[in-house]
């Protein structure tokens, strides 16, 4: 038997490879590089064979892949907003924001930053689409010791997002009925067979 740091690392090593469903929502491909491979999400209109800006990648890759992709779409967020910001300020501020760092430092502190929890759940919402299969179990385990949660928010938020991917019923094919001879003698043939 395991001692517990031993089944605690196993436990950890095996939810790490759980294979998660992420969704790029730019106009264009996003990658990471782990362990010097690159590993790409397909923009929105691009379908590689897992729906259009969707990927099934391992956990531990799923969780690098969101971390940078919330950095980048709450970047461009407080760049849109700095700019709308100084599209309205008056000539002389507008002038103050171009010639004093400062100045301009203290728009950007006025945006949404990359720890905010309330940008963070918003975009793992969308671009953590859930977990596709749990490797090596069968049934989800629930455990609960009545401990408060001193994990980060981003780890916590993710694993409220462990929710199975949706995925669409299969198509079933009516059967064709016909009355054509050739059909009876066809099943009459199969129950021959198989008796």
């Amino acid at each position: 038997m395991l001692d517990k740091p031993d089944a605690i690392k196993r436990e950890m090593y095996r939810t790490s490879l759980d294979s998660i469903r992420v969704y790029n929502p730019t106009n264009n491909d996003f990658t990471i590089v782990w362990d010097g491979f690159r590993h790409t999400v397909p923009n929105r209109d691009k379908d590689v064979g897992f729906g259009k800006g969707q990927k099934v990648m391992p956990r531990y890759l799923a969780m690098k892949w969101c971390r940078d992709m919330k950095n980048k779409l709450i970047g461009e967020e407080a760049e849109i907003l700095v700019r709308e910001l100084i599209e309205r300020a008056s000539e002389d501020m507008k002038l103050k924001y171009q010639t004093d760092p400062y100045e301009k430092q203290k728009l950007y502190d006025r945006t949404p930053t990359i720890n905010d929890e309330a940008g963070i759940k918003r975009i793992y919402d969308m671009i953590w689409l859930g977990v596709e299969e749990r490797y090596g179990i069968e049934e989800e385990e629930v455990k609960s010791d009545g401990m408060e949660d001193q994990r980060p928010i981003e780890e916590q938020i993710l694993d409220s997002l462990n929710r199975p991917v949706k995925k669409p019923a299969p198509e079933v094919k009516p059967e064709v009925k016909s009355s054509f001879p050739i059909n009876k003698a066809k099943k009459k043939l199969v129950e021959e067979v198989s008796a």
